[in-house]
């Protein structure tokens, strides 16, 4: 059953567009999971309601990305995405995260006249098992 979102939202100003903030309103996950004592394994796909809000700020050519999950488990050090496009209209930036044991590839744009936004990512593994997944979440921006 598809999950639905009623938004009003007022837009991003955009003479002064260097720092906002956005809010989510809802999500999509598509992960594996393996089945015990088997090698294949099954994909799961969610609509999910997330609370992970995120800070956004323009410095030249790279946007600055926080979450508020990265903040709670003690990062204060934004993820650094190279802006692609950054007009009165729109904000477009993708960004290459890499951990310890995956790469995240980072996309996100923001319409500056309406606020919406969206920010999708997908990871090279998983936890359990070794095999892609990725997320998307649709923001309000201001």
């Amino acid at each position: 059953m598809p999950v639905k979102e009623t938004v009003y939202n007022t837009g991003i100003d955009r003479k002064a567009n260097i720092q906002f903030s956005c809010s989510p309103l809802i999500g999509t996950t598509l992960f594996p999971e393996t089945r015990p004592g088997d090698e294949q394994f099954d994909v799961e796909a969610s609509a999910v309601r997330d609370s992970t809000s995120i800070a956004l700020e323009v410095e030249g050519d790279t946007l600055k990305f926080l979450t508020n999950t990265s903040v709670e488990t003690g990062s204060m050090e934004p993820a650094k995405f190279q802006i692609i496009e950054n007009t009165d209209k729109r904000l477009t930036a993708l960004g290459l995260t890499e951990g310890t044991t995956d790469r995240t590839i980072n996309a996100l744009v923001v319409d500056k006249k309406t606020g919406l936004g969206v920010w999708s990512k997908t990871s090279t593994t998983s936890l359990i098992p070794d095999v892609p997944n990725s997320q998307a979440y649709y923001y309000s921006c201001n």
